[in-house]
């Protein structure tokens, strides 16, 4: 069992809880949060981790069965503990003087009670204590079947209404605030000359194809202007100093834009833009009216449950002042499990 049930380390945490559907659930966590906390239980845990560690069998099955001896044992205390601390409480639910407020009680808030009753009128070992514990469930019985006349008078109460809300609760709507998409400014088209790039792209094949041509007309082993050489020279210097720079200023004169047409351009960009902005900002809005109409409606919900709770507290004050003794009577300090 791990430690996220330490929360149910006293019935006080059930107690509070409890409801119909969830009752057996969380008793049953109760009931093991109580073995948990029992050191010596923790301890033949640990040799039992350490005996599988070893592969030790007999070792282990000895643990095993001292560990099912002492969980029992811890059982035994607990249901026993249970019984005698809810005796006095089912007693004095005839102290309350409102017939709907013994009603509410016995037939809700008392359901995690009712379970543990039974189980130990099934497992306790004593048979003191299982006639113990069988006398207050049929006294529990009883005091339920007395309250049935008050059933009508209830389901127009402010408990009924606040038991229906604390079941509604939770179902306020999950809000996360919208956020603004951002949108881009796509980047402006800039203004580029003819001839710039085509003109450096020259001037650089220039300097190679000089630097070429001193070079030949220096060398004095060899004509410049000799057959096969002059076609070299034609071919890897002189014809591409041409051609290529020529390519470059075709590719710019062919996407070549005057500074009107760009600007057109630009001013297209920016109206773009400031659309999609203005759509973005549209559907913002939407998200955000949906957002506050959410929240407002769970405010509402809550300032509700506020006024029930209200309500019934000022109707009913006598009731919220018995669950606070009988809370009292199941806190830690008067309900230990392990003492």
């Amino acid at each position: 069992m791990s430690g996220s049930n330490g929360g149910f380390n006293t019935f006080l945490d059930i107690y509070n809880t409890a409801n119909t559907a969830s009752t057996k659930r969380n008793t049953e966590a109760l009931l093991n949060a109580s073995l948990e906390q029992n050191q010596q239980i923790m301890h033949l845990r640990r040799q039992m981790e350490l005996a599988q560690e070893q592969a030790n069998q007999i070792a282990l099955q000895q643990l095993e069965l001292k560990l099912r001896e002492e969980v029992a044992k811890q059982e035994q205390k607990f249901l026993r503990k249970f019984i005698f601390a809810t005796e006095t409480i089912i007693e004095n639910v005839s102290d309350l003087e409102s017939g709907v407020e013994r009603y509410s009680f016995l037939n809700f808030d008392v359901i995690p009670i009712v379970h543990y009753i039974e189980k130990a009128i099934e497992d306790l070992d004593n048979l003191d204590d299982k006639r113990a514990a069988r006398q207050q469930l049929k006294m529990l019985k009883e005091k339920q079947e007395e309250v049935k006349k008050f059933e009508k008078e209830y389901l127009k109460s402010g408990l009924n209404k606040l038991r229906i809300s604390s079941q509604e609760s939770v179902e306020l709507v999950k809000l996360e605030a919208p956020k603004k998409t951002f949108v881009a400014l796509k980047e402006p088209v800039k203004y580029k000359s003819k001839y710039s790039f085509p003109f450096f792209i020259a001037i650089f094949f220039f300097i190679i194809w000089l630097s070429d041509f001193s070079y030949r007309i220096t060398d004095t082993t060899r004509n410049a202007f000799e057959g096969t050489y002059y076609l070299e020279y034609l071919y890897f210097y002189h014809i591409p100093s041409v051609l290529i720079p020529g390519y470059f200023a075709y590719q710019r004169i062919k996407k070549y834009k005057t500074k009107a047409q760009i600007e057109i351009i630009n001013k297209s960009l920016i109206a773009e833009h400031e659309a999609e902005l203005r759509k973005e900002e549209e559907k913002y809005q939407i998200l955000l009216d949906e957002y506050n109409q959410k929240h407002k409606a769970n405010e509402e919900k809550i300032r509700k449950k506020a006024e029930i709770v209200e309500l019934a507290k000022s109707e009913y004050p006598e009731y919220f002042e018995f669950r606070e003794e009988v809370l009292k009577q199941l806190s830690p300090e008067k309900f230990k499990l392990n003492s």
